[in-house]
């Protein structure tokens, strides 16, 4: 899955159509979210390794179930990025996003559709569903408190932080397949 991550990445950095982006941005994202349940199921029968995180996450061994595990990668000492897939994936999946009070900012705006162009050096990330040509949704990576997509991140490379933070991962605490 880490693998495959890599090659959804470096697919949305080399194209340059934008329905090419939003498809590999969104199976970016996808694939990044969906790690945490590969991850968690790797980590099955590793009583060591769970009593470590659990200590680490500041719970109870027996309370660090797949729902502290989400939250403690979430953390901001593990990779607060992954927030950004989870909301991504949560949005294709259920066609809206439940904002979290520790959720990064975004903006799922269709009236921004217009804001994007391959061109653009700043491009980042904007999925689009399509009847026909007509844009149903859109989704925009935004840092700070600049909603209006001035200061936005590159999606690429917040997709590489979350890769990176897998692998780091994963090989740290010798996971198997992840």
């Amino acid at each position: 899955m880490i693998e495959k991550l890599g090659r959804e990445i470096l697919r949305a950095d080399k194209s340059t159509q934008r329905e090419d982006i939003a498809d590999h941005c969104t199976n970016s994202a996808w694939t990044a979210w969906h790690l945490v349940d590969h991850v968690w199921a790797d980590m099955k029968g590793n009583w060591r390794l769970w009593a470590t995180l659990a200590e680490e996450a500041g719970v109870p061994v027996g309370s660090f179930d797949l729902d502290f595990f989400k939250t403690f990668v979430l953390s901001e000492q593990q990779c607060p990025d992954l927030a950004y897939c989870r909301i991504i994936a949560t949005q294709a999946k259920h066609v809206g996003a439940d904002r979290g009070p520790d959720d990064p900012k975004f903006v799922i705006d269709v009236s921004k559709a217009a804001d994007f162009s391959v061109s653009s050096p700043t491009l980042d990330w904007l999925p689009i569903q399509s009847e026909g040509h007509r844009p149903l949704w859109a989704f925009k990576i935004v840092e700070g408190e600049d909603l209006d997509g001035t200061d936005r991140t590159n999606a690429v490379h917040l997709f590489q932080n979350v890769h990176d933070y897998w692998e780091r991962f994963v090989d740290k605490n010798e996971i198997a397949s992840g």
